[in-house]
């Protein structure tokens, strides 16, 4: 006994039959919805990376001058966002997004980041002055810094940054708290380091 095969007939098979070219603008919609979705729900964090162009104070008290004052440190926080999306981070005095200039595993510096945002597949500049409220360099960590300007070696920072997410669209949620705190190895005077520039971001809730 044969088979008998019914043809559905229903409002959408009508409707597609009376708009054939609208089969075609649906499939490459509903992949670019699919896309954007995927989009959405991946977060990276921009990549980071230092510069120390100039310092200035790193003499100990004594021999420092008198109008000298505290280690100050020029730096460069470059921030490249690979994603979509913008990011945001809120000013120091607003959220607690800072920086910290150590030499030998001793701060000497700090400062107050300004708010800033990185646009999508872009590049963005901080620069700032990082001061020490103190009384300058101890003497042995100047005789360890003056050693290897002897030497002729590259002397060796670290920048630790801590950056309080303002916004990150569209993934930003009200009253959610976003932190990266992100390590940084930097040259004095702006040399190129022997190793990667990039720094290290660990992402906090």
């Amino acid at each position: 006994m044969g088979a008998n095969v019914t043809a559905v007939d229903n409002w959408w098979t009508r409707f597609l039959r009376r708009n054939p070219n609208l089969r075609l603008a649906l499939i490459p919609a509903i992949v670019g919805a699919l896309l954007l979705f995927i989009c959405w729900q991946i977060y990276t964090p921009p990549e980071f990376s230092v510069t120390v162009p100039r310092s200035q104070g790193l003499e100990p008290p004594s021999k420092r001058r008198a109008a000298e004052g505290a280690p100050t440190f020029d730096v460069t926080l470059r921030a490249r966002n690979r994603n979509v999306w913008e990011h945001c981070f809120k000013p120091g005095a607003a959220g607690g997004s800072a920086a910290v200039v150590a030499y030998a595993g001793v701060p000497l510096a700090r400062a107050d980041l300004p708010g800033f945002c990185v646009p999508g597949m872009s590049v963005a500049k901080v620069r700032f002055v990082a001061a020490g409220a103190g009384l300058g360099m101890p003497e042995s960590l100047y005789e360890s810094l003056e050693a290897q300007r002897g030497r002729r070696e590259r002397v060796q920072l670290t920048v630790r940054v801590r950056l309080d997410e303002d916004r990150m669209l569209p993934h930003h949620v009200p009253d959610a708290s976003r932190s990266l705190l992100v390590w940084c190895q930097a040259m004095l005077e702006g040399h190129r380091p022997s190793g990667p520039s990039r720094c290290t971001a660990l992402e906090m809730w």
